[in-house]
């Protein structure tokens, strides 16, 4: 059975959440539609249209068609510092006995903007699937089975690891396995269990207990 390590990334990969939140709850509010972070936060793992239709429903209108463009431009602005990738990423990534990938709910603009900034480019490069590449984001399994056929990997052979319940849900409907990660700073004390409800294996809170599933799913190198 071909093996298939599939990364999520905002919330896995990356600590993005709360500058996601805050720069769509910027655009929101630009536009005329005062909105504030937290409100954002209730849409997390929901991909940028689909967060911005449920904006035009709350405030009963439509957006300007550019939303996206004025995400990304502020987000790019922001992280154009840099960002550290999750603590052990690189570490466990050269550990891998096994092919792995990347695939996100972003949009290939937002993410081009924040592998450049966490300096994971290259590390993904041409591993990666995002919501331009599917008819259909997360909680649909679509991304995943893409992933899973370009790679040639089985889905039963599949391992995913995902922050929310969409792609929780997501990674089931593929027929994959998939753990909860709970190590990002935006996750609730009660987020795990949401996650082992939604569909979720087992769940973890950093890269070196993730390692421990991942070694005893035969997916690490020997030592």
């Amino acid at each position: 059975m071909n093996k298939l390590l599939v990364f999520d990334g905002d919330g896995v990969l990356y600590d993005t959440e709360p500058v996601v939140c805050r720069v769509q709850a910027d655009v929101v509010t630009a536009a005329g539609f005062p909105i504030t972070p937290k409100d954002a936060y209730a849409h997390i793992g929901k991909t940028g249209a689909q967060f911005y239709r449920a904006m035009e429903e709350r405030f009963e209108t439509t957006l300007p068609t550019d939303m996206n463009e004025r995400f990304v431009e502020r987000y790019s602005a922001i992280l154009s510092q840099g960002l550290a990738p999750i603590p052990g990423v690189r570490e466990l990534i050269s550990r891998l006995s096994v092919p792995y990938c990347l695939a996100t709910n972003s949009t290939r603009a937002r993410l081009d903007v924040t592998l450049a900034a966490t300096d994971l480019a290259e590390t993904f490069a041409g591993r990666f699937f995002c919501i331009d590449d599917v008819a259909r984001g997360k909680p649909a399994p679509d991304l995943f089975l893409l992933a899973a056929k370009t790679l040639g990997a089985d889905p039963a052979g599949c391992l995913i690891i995902d922050d929310n319940v969409h792609g929780i849900t997501a990674g089931i409907a593929a027929g994959m396995r998939v753990i909860g990660f709970v190590g990002a700073s935006h996750n609730g004390p009660d987020q795990e269990a949401k996650l082992i409800a939604a569909g979720a294996e087992a769940g973890c809170a950093d890269m070196m207990a993730f390692a421990d599933l991942l070694g005893r799913a035969g997916f690490l190198k020997r030592s």
